[in-house]
């Protein structure tokens, strides 16, 4: 994604918005007029925080949406579309998705096999600074900042984007080299991902070689990669490709280093091997420092504690665990809910044994 993002000397940004959104909004900018500057938070592998300012010199195709909303999601393959199309040295995307985090906005990434650049803005500023009514919404925006066309649906202005990029004598898509190859490495994951979905793991696997040949860093690549080994009953494989997602994932990008380690401690509890489990959860807890994250382990670290004999260390586990439960948030609650019904029968039945019977 932070090569994609690079490429290019315009920027579309693609905003969908809540019509129903609380709180007082200003006019919304005319033609003519400068594009209100904000700056939000990035869902990609690139840049955390991303100022609309710092487009200047591009194109720029804001598009405001939110995550749940139909048409929205109907515009995605529009946008992937034009963006692989036009973006270049003088063109960009940015889509701007309301009322999510990043953990929100991520999974639409992944659920849509999105290749622009995404933002989150759970606090809605954007929609009050552009005020949007109706989602999705989009801003034409020139190199000097400044408004050309407004729109519901991103349709009409790629085919602006794509005039005024003629007049400029600016090659559609033309940067070689970098911004290429990211493109062509993420057109390669989205068919491994295709064929993943399809069950046809050897073509997914193929495929997903083939994007981390031009993109080795890419840590999506290696969870899929990773997920493929998996499902095709290659648990070394599947652990060796989350390590090397690990090794390309911002340390502090707490939800996808969780993520991959979950897949690993997963991946080992899938074959039994409850000791290994254990080390990669406690691992995983010396990494992330955010407890609605570190919950997961605590109860997966019990589990294993359980299954291995070691009544003390699980109980332990399991005091974290429910400790840091009654403290998350509800909707970390929610998610967690399975794996707290498991900890509690688990619980009772280790108090009731009163016998260790593991090391």
């Amino acid at each position: 994604m932070q090569a994609m993002f690079a490429r290019g000397m315009t920027a579309l940004v693609v905003v969908c918005l809540v019509a129903a959104a609380s709180g007082a909004s200003e006019p919304s900018p005319k033609a003519g007029e400068a594009a209100p500057d904000f700056t939000v938070k990035m869902a990609g592998d690139g840049p955390a925080t991303l100022t609309l300012s710092s487009l200047r010199g591009k194109y720029v195709l804001l598009v405001i949406m939110t995550k749940n909303c139909g048409p929205c999601k109907g515009d995605i393959p529009t946008i992937n579309e034009g963006y692989e199309r036009l973006a270049g040295d003088a063109f960009t995307v940015l889509a701007v998705v309301l009322l999510s985090d990043r953990d929100d906005v991520r999974e639409l990434v992944d659920d849509h096999d999105i290749v622009f650049p995404v933002a989150c803005d759970k606090k809605t500023k954007v929609r009050k600074l552009y005020g949007i009514k109706k989602v999705p919404t989009s801003f034409l925006i020139d190199p000097e900042g400044k408004i050309i066309s407004r729109n519901h649906g991103t349709g009409r202005q790629f085919q602006e984007v794509e005039q005024l990029l003629k007049a400029a004598g600016s090659p559609a898509g033309g940067q070689a080299g970098v911004g290429e190859l990211a493109s062509r490495s993420e057109a390669l994951l989205r068919e491994a991902r295709g064929y993943y979905q399809a069950g046809q793991l050897k073509a997914a696997y193929a495929r997903c070689r083939e994007a981390l040949e031009i993109d080795p860093e890419n840590a999506r690549a290696h969870v899929l990669l990773g997920d493929i080994c998996r499902r095709a009953n290659m648990p070394a494989r599947a652990v060796a490709a989350y390590e090397r997602a690990l090794q390309h994932i911002d340390p502090e990008d707490y939800a996808k280093v969780s993520a991959a380690y979950g897949r690993i401690t997963g991946t080992y509890v899938a074959a039994g091997d409850y000791a290994e489990a254990v080390r990669v959860g406690v691992r995983a807890l010396q990494s992330i420092h955010e407890a609605k994250y570190t919950l997961r382990f605590y109860g997966e670290i019990g589990l294993c504690h359980a299954q291995l004999g070691n009544r003390t260390k699980a109980l332990a586990a399991f005091e974290k665990f429910i400790a840091l439960y009654k403290q998350v948030d509800p909707e970390t609650q929610q998610r967690n809910a399975p794996l707290y019904k498991s900890v509690l029968a688990q619980q009772e039945q280790l108090a009731g044994s009163g016998s260790e019977s593991g090391g």
